[in-house]
């Protein structure tokens, strides 16, 4: 499993966390959350997207950031 914030403020956190679907061998669960830390239960995580996705389609998207990465930096 692998997690890493995608935004962070006083306020909110927003994370991305990618692991293994063990019943779907080759497949990946991609997983985008939310916390508001403003609120009363502080702890409490929204889910904004879950998409299960093929091996292919990670190293698909994985090409991708690459390209936009290449152009901006």
């Amino acid at each position: 499993m692998t997690t890493c914030t995608l935004a962070q403020t006083e306020n909110y956190i927003e994370t991305l966390t990618i692991r293994p679907v063990e019943v779907l061998p080759g497949s990946f669960e991609i997983l985008i959350q939310s916390q508001r830390l403003d609120v009363k239960d502080p702890s409490a995580l929204r889910v904004l997207h879950r998409v299960i996705m093929k091996n292919s389609a990670l190293t698909d998207l994985r090409n991708a950031i690459d390209q936009c990465l290449a152009v901006t930096g």
